[in-house]
């Protein structure tokens, strides 16, 4: 019987001691927090020793709110100019598609005759035209062949007008080209019978040439000069087109006249330049047109029962705008509300 009540009080004794190790091992707070309700020394009071052969519980995850980022507020005194606001200077809204303008010119050709030396051999005027606008090596070739040529200010026009006007010039009709106008022929002299005419070339040659039944012409092309708006790009080549009569037999019997129409370029006097839109362009005979053969003799003198005229060609660009522009400056601007 005796035996009986130890052997329950050690069964019931031991039975607590259980209960209590269960507790313990299930409280993750005091795991946690290194401490112990049992332990007042908490975790300074444990044994390093021991601590591997507890399994350590895992940690729960917390989610984690991730915040936009935002740039820092530029201080009032100053700081670093990539941090402060930058203000909105304009705000551009696209009403209709940009038009394309395309540059267009006109060309106004003036002729008229005075009486030789009236503008060819006038220092007092040429000091206003500036010869040095056109290529050295060109303006001294066609110097040399009889043609003087420069840029005139357009304020000068209406005064080189009123000088002519008091000699009484023979005019010829005014031509006005418009913008893509190919091979203009500016006649000079017509239905020559005879005449023998030379030049210097830019390598000192000089041929001689005659021809009969000829016309003495200039072949004029002009276009917008590329990347000067409202300039203008001309080049002038004169040209000798002679008539020849030959006689070809048909057959046996029989003779036909056939014409044989045959041009002549002198591109080594072809002059290529820009006049700009406030500027014309005088092409008038120089001091070397006295001989009767040269290029500015035949083309640009002649004679008659009143003496010596020489021929005076002006060429004045004319700016127009375009159809595509002038609707688009007349078009009403809307304004955002």
């Amino acid at each position: 019987m005796r035996k009986l009540a130890v052997y329950c009080l050690l069964l019931t004794c031991s039975g607590c001691s259980l209960k209590q190790g269960w507790g313990q091992l299930t409280d993750y707070s005091k795991w946690e927090s290194g401490t112990s309700a049992d332990s007042p020394a908490g975790a300074a009071g444990r044994d390093d020793s021991r601590s591997g052969e507890r399994p350590q519980p895992r940690a729960e995850l917390q989610p984690v709110t991730i915040k936009p980022l935002t740039p820092p507020k530029a201080t009032l005194s100053g700081g670093d100019p990539a941090l402060r606001p930058q203000e909105v200077q304009k705000v551009i809204q696209a009403l209709d598609p940009v038009a394309f303008v395309r540059p267009q010119v006109h060309l106004s050709i003036f002729q008229f005759t005075v009486p030789i030396g009236t503008i060819g051999g006038n220092e007092k005027f040429w000091k206003r035209v500036d010869e040095a606008a056109i290529d050295a090596r060109t303006h001294d070739i066609l110097d040399r062949n009889g043609i003087r040529v420069g840029l005139v200010p357009m304020s000068e026009f209406d005064t080189l007008m009123a000088q002519t006007a008091k000699l009484a010039p023979e005019a010829k009709p005014a031509i006005y080209a418009a913008s893509g106008t190919k091979d203009i022929e500016l006649t000079m002299k017509e239905a020559v019978p005879y005449q023998i005419v030379y030049h210097f070339g830019p390598d000192g040659a000089m041929p001689v040439r005659s021809y009969d039944d000829s016309d003495n012409l200039f072949c004029l092309e002009f276009k917008a000069a590329p990347r000067k708006p409202g300039d203008i790009r001309v080049g002038i080549c004169p040209t000798i087109r002679s008539r020849r009569t030959q006689l070809v037999a048909v057959n046996n019997l029989n003779v036909v006249q056939v014409e044989r129409i045959t041009p002549e370029y002198f591109f080594d006097l072809n002059l290529l330049t820009d006049i700009p839109l406030d500027s014309f362009l005088v092409m008038a005979p120089s001091a070397e047109s006295r001989s009767g053969m040269s290029i500015g003799s035949t083309f640009l003198v002649s004679g008659g029962d009143g003496g010596q005229k020489e021929t005076i060609i002006l060429l004045i660009p004319q700016a127009v705008q375009s159809k595509e522009k002038r609707n688009a400056e007349s078009r009403p601007v809307s304004r955002p509300q």
